[in-house]
């Protein structure tokens, strides 16, 4: 079966709380915004990476895609970012990690432009979103859902789309910089509203769920499993009267998925239950039939008891509801409502938004254009029983206890200190789920034992024992020697602890290791012992307290969050509890004075900042200021600025030291005035004024009282813009009423004076303020050449609507007149991009600048598409080609490496034939190099088989002259008037490949075989031996090139009639089978021919003496008197 994984975001874990019960939740609401009009669609997910869940909604009439960023405190609050507004009729969020990039991107439907989109995150802490469309064709997009259809591990996207009835699936290609390949599952779902993708039959690949309001369906598709997967369609129910949404999950906790809807004409919440079978069917069993126009359904176990329970919004209730899973194997379901306030609730969805280990609720509602979020504020406190089992009786005058795993079994032993029998004792548990214990002392002469305590002292991996005895002063430690029964090595670390009280182990110096700290009482002291971090432990001890008065007890915590371990102690004399904090963790920076000068200050006033911070264990390395208006100022201590936004500003800065710990954020506030106008003039009349170089103009508080100046005028200076007087003078300007006024410049002396007329304006509906440009986004930056850069910024006008913009480069020129744009002709370069915006008064802001890094396209490494071997697997002798098909999409691939795993490199060609490597399993790379210098690899598998020989069996018989003699006739001529003894002597050389057992046997001259005495068909009388004997019972090893001395063959003539006598030796390999006897096969024969001649035979035999003599005869054979030599041989190869 194939391995998949399902991806579905946003549905946040359930944590697990360790013996709780269920209880009902309460529910504490919160509006996360009040402007997403028409607000359609929610999500969760953490998508600036932080560890909190942040939010994201879709509302259709401003065509925003919103985010909400959680600032993860315990209590959060939200801080809205637009990732776009021009989603034409926004219904649908999901957010998925789309180009396998490890951050979450996000995925919108919108209806009024039929586009399915897709915004790219850049990662990292403050994420920016690059748009990118997927579709525009989906026809009244209305839901998207994000899975991977195709099991090949990135994300693929599928919509519903009511007005042409479509369920669509864009398979994502998997590239860095993903591009999708629209496929339609159903063209015929009338009024297709949800989508969702669960494994509905259990065969391991996602299947896809519709509901269609049009024809009141709820769908499933099933996928068929393959790479390139087709589906079947079948309807699951036909009278969900207006179905509009839909989920999957296992509701009766049955192992398959269930389904639950929600229906808009029919106010029905409804469960599917699947019953489980290969091709499942569908029971429709009704929830809640008061779900009053239910627009959102959604599934999770809310209130912690281990069973789905279900979510739901009604748009013309206006309400939130919960319905409770009462757990059974048919379940029935309690209805609860979260809130009645979300004017026309339209979605939801469940995450745990506060980190607090409960299920949150979030909500998007049209009417009242809110994202709520409804906070789970249950406790899952419970009243616990505890019946009561003794472990021991026997531990006189138990003293302490701890539980851990001593052995390793996965279950928690008990450890014990007794002081009046001096006992340290381990309980071991049996891991049964109601366990018993087996009791085993560890120790028996810790004197007075008073505590005990478990960890893991010398870092091998299990659980040793250290112990406090008051009447020894003794701080000891139990080594375990880690077997699954272990036992116990007993060392003390000290014997001078006076009224050893109480022991604890913890890392105190951060280094890895534990360490021990002990409180003993008669000596009032509070100590630590240092491990060395060996294998086999060596302590240093060091006092920490020698006036804790009656020191009892001794405990390790990190009290103040700066991450090293604190001491606590709890003394008796005294009545003291006291901490020791430990100094040697790295301390955060502290601030020790800041000033801001002037504030408030006026807009365009030169403002300075000035910080101080003081770090305990080193020094200052950054700084970070930033303002709610204006983003980041500074990462400098000291800084000025005149560059300020008008309005009230909410600053904070913090520094980072050398360790790179931040301080703490210090924050104030800051008021930046727009500069009015001197006062002493009459309301409405012009006045003329000298005033020096460095001035400022206040407006006298009198006139702010009586109604005031709330601006200057404007000034015609080829464009409108607003008086400056900090940074110039008016010409030919005109003001409010059309009041005519003039400026000059004069110079008296050394001194400049400015001269300037000026009307005052009371009205504050008149006020003018320039547009301001407050940012500028640009992505990707850096960039290629040809690839395109996105821009947008972040502007404001302060009394009204900026309408105009001018884009430009110092390289391009004019880049253009919108808000937002795109393009992929930019130069090579670095460019200084400038905006400047115009608002509807007719003024111009100051240009706001951001450099962007054009680089030339960068070289795309070669590619290997294939490696070709043939034949795979081959034989130890085979010719083997090599070859490959590559490719270089900008140039060519010009070198070429292959090489083994066993054999090293093999060829630098593109293709070679080879029949030299080792037999066995290669694994063969070729490696390949473009005209650029870069490279890529592919790798494949080639079997070799060994070489297999075939097994030779080949001998050689040598004579006495050492020769290899061969396979002809041997003649021998004997007088036959004499008794004679022939001797065939020779050595039996193994010159095969394999160890072998050999046989000998003789065939007479007769056809019979064996030795001893025999008579021929003349009736004369031989006699034949074989040395040594029996061979056929007997083989006789030999090893590959190895030789036997065999001692040969012995033929004794009597009485032997003239004539010529044939004997035939055969050599034999023999096998020995399972019951010890022998099978043999004949692999060489010398025939010997015996020619005897002359007169008739005498009829004599040797004497017992000249037997006794040795005249030549053979061990065993006291009748022969002479030996003639010679050599046979025997050569015979079995296939």
């Amino acid at each position: 079966m194939r391995t998949f994984s399902i991806f579905i975001l946003g549905i946040a874990l359930l944590f697990v709380f360790g013996g709780a019960e269920a209880t009902d939740p309460t529910w504490v609401a919160e509006d996360i915004s009040t402007n997403a009009d028409d607000a359609y669609s929610v999500f969760a997910a953490d998508l600036d990476s932080d560890g909190d869940m942040d939010i994201i909604s879709a509302s259709t009439f401003d065509d925003k895609i919103a985010w909400y960023v959680n600032d993860g405190s315990e209590n959060p609050s939200w801080t809205t970012s637009i990732i776009t507004i021009n989603a034409d009729g926004a219904r649908s969020v999901f957010a998925a990690d789309m180009d396998g990039d490890g951050d979450l991107d996000i995925v919108s439907a919108s209806t009024w432009d039929d586009t399915i989109a897709w915004y790219e995150n850049s990662g990292g802490a403050t994420p920016t979103f690059t748009a990118s469309n997927i579709a525009t064709n989906a026809d009244g997009a209305e839901h998207v859902f994000v899975a991977d259809m195709d099991d090949d591990g990135d994300m693929d996207i599928l919509s519903a789309s009511s007005e042409d009835d479509t369920i669509a699936w864009y398979e994502n290609n998997g590239a860095a910089n993903p591009s999708w390949s629209a496929s339609n599952i159903a063209t015929n779902a009338d009024g297709a509203n949800c989508v969702f993708a669960a494994d509905m039959d259990n065969d391991g690949d996602l299947d896809i769920i519709s509901a269609s309001r049009n024809d009141n369906t709820i769908a499933w598709y099933e996928n068929d499993g393959n790479a390139n997967p087709s589906w079947s369609a079948s309807d699951i129910y036909t009278e969900a009267e207006g179905a509009e949404s839909v989920f999957a999950a296992d509701m009766d906790n049955d192992g398959d998925m269930d389904i639950v809807s929600v229906t808009y004409q029919g106010s029905t919440l409804a469960w599917y239950e699947n019953d489980g079978a290969e091709d499942p069917s569908w029971t429709v069993s009704t929830i809640a039939g008061d779900v009053s126009y239910g627009k959102g359904v959604f599934v999770e176990d809310i209130d912690n008891d281990g069973d789905m329970d279900i979510v739901t919004a009604s748009l013309v209730e206006d309400k939130i509801a919960w319905y409770a899973n009462d757990g059974a194997a048919d379940p029935s379901w309690i209805g609860s409502t979260i809130a009645t306030s979300a004017d026309g609730a339209i979605d939801v969805f469940v995450a745990d938004m506060d980190n607090d280990g409960d299920m949150d609720v979030l909500s998007a509602s049209n009417e009242d254009d809110a994202i709520a979020w409804y906070e789970n504020t249950a406790d899952f406190t419970f009243e616990p029983s505890w019946p009561a089992s003794d472990i021991a009786t026997s531990a006189d005058s138990a003293r302490s206890v701890f539980a851990a795993d001593m052995d390793g079994d996965g279950d928690m032993d008990i450890i014990s200190a007794s002081a009046d029998d001096d006992t340290i004792a381990w309980y071991e548990n049996d891991g049964t789920a109601n366990p018993s214990w087996t009791a085993s002392d560890i120790d028996t002469n810790a004197d007075g034992a008073r505590s005990v305590f478990a960890a893991d002292m010398d870092g091998d991996g299990d659980m040793d024992i250290i112990s406090a005895s008051i009447e020894d002063n003794t701080i000891a430690w139990y080594e375990n020697d880690g077997a699954s029964d272990p036992s116990w090595s007993a060392e003390d670390i000290a014997t001078s602890a006076s009224g050893a009280q109480s022991v604890f182990a913890a890392d105190m110096d951060n280094d890895g290791d534990m360490d021990i700290l002990s409180a003993s009482h008669g000596d009032d002291t509070i100590a630590w012992y240092e491990n060395d971090g060996a294998s086999n432990p060596t302590w240093i001890s060091a006092d920490i307290a020698n006036s804790a008065d009656g020191a009892m007890s001794v405990f390790a915590a990190d009290m103040d969050n700066d991450g090293d371990m604190d001491i606590l102690s709890a003394s008796n004399e005294d009545d003291a509890i006291a901490w020791y904090e430990n100094d040697a963790g790295e301390k955060p920076p502290v601030l020790v004075d800041y000033n801001v000068n002037p504030s408030p200050a006026l807009y365009g006033e030169e403002v300075y900042f000035y910080s101080n911070f003081s770090d305990a264990d080193g020094y200052i390395v950054q700084h970070n200021w930033e303002s709610d208006i204006d983003g980041f100022l500074s990462n400098h201590g000291n800084f000025s600025t005149d560059d300020l936004s008008a309005g009230l500003h909410n600053i904070k800065f913090r520094a980072k030291d050398d360790d790179g710990v931040w301080s703490a954020y210090e924050t104030f506030i800051m008021n930046i005035d727009v500069p009015f106008i001197v006062s002493d003039w009459d309301t409405g009349a012009p006045d003329r004024y000298s005033l020096t170089s460095n001035f400022m103009l206040y407006q006298d508080p009198s006139y702010v009282a009586n109604g005031g100046c709330y601006d200057l005028a404007k000034a015609s200076l080829g464009e409108w813009s607003l008086v400056n007087l900090a940074d110039g003078w008016m010409m030919d300007g005109y003001g409010y009423g059309n009041s005519v006024y003039n400026s000059s410049l004069d110079v008296s002396g050394d001194t400049l004076y400015k001269s300037v007329l000026v009307e005052c304006n009371t009205d504050p509906d008149n006020v003018w303020y320039l547009p301001v440009v407050n940012s500028l986004t640009i992505t990707p930056n850096p960039t290629h050449l040809g690839e395109r850069v996105y821009f947008s910024a972040n502007y404001s006008d302060y009394d009204g609507d900026v309408v105009e913009f001018e884009w430009s480069s110092d390289i391009d020129d004019f880049l253009s007149d919108t808000a937002e744009f795109s393009t992929d002709t930019l130069s090579a370069g670095t460019h200084t991009i400038e905006l400047r915006v115009k608002d509807d008064d007719g003024g111009w802001s100051d240009s706001a600048e951001e450099i962007l890094e054009i680089m030339e396209p960068p070289n795309v490494a070669p590619l290997v598409n294939s490696i070709l071997i043939d034949p795979n697997p081959a034989d130890y002798i085979d010719m083997i080609h090599f070859s490959a098909d590559y490719s270089d999409s900008d140039g060519e691939v010009v070198d070429f490496e292959w090489s083994s795993d066993i054999d090293g490199i093999i060829s630098l060609e593109n293709s070679f034939t080879s029949d030299q490597l080792t037999s066995g399993t290669h694994i063969i790379s070729l490696k390949v190099w473009d005209n650029d210098g870069d490279w890529s690899s592919m790798n494949t598998t080639l079997f070799i088989q060994p070489f297999v020989p075939n097994e030779i069996i080949d001998f050689c018989l040598i004579d006495s002259s050492g020769a290899c003699l061969g396979t002809d006739n041997k003649d021998i001529t004997l007088e036959a008037s004499k008794l004679q003894t022939v001797s065939v002597d020779f050595l039996v050389e193994n010159k095969g490949n394999i160890d072998v057992e050999v046989a000998f046997a003789i065939t007479r001259p007769d056809g019979t075989t064996g030795t001893g005495y025999y008579t021929d068909k003349n009736q004369e009388e031989w006699q034949l031996a074989v040395s040594p004997s029996d061979t056929e019972t007997y083989p006789q090893k030999i090893a590959i090139g190895e030789s036997l001395d065999w001692g040969g063959i012995a033929i004794i003539a009597m009485k032997v009639q003239p004539g010529t006598y044939l004997f035939t030796l055969d050599i034999m390999s023999a096998t020995e089978a399972d019951d010890g006897s022998y099978a043999f096969e004949t692999v060489g024969q010398v025939t010997i021919t015996v020619a005897v001649e002359g007169e008739e035979p005498i009829d004599e035999l040797p004497t017992e003496n000249e037997e006794e003599r040795g005249t030549g005869g053979l061990p065993g054979f006291s009748m022969i008197t002479a030996i003639i030599a010679m050599a046979v041989i025997v050569l015979r190869k079995r296939d």
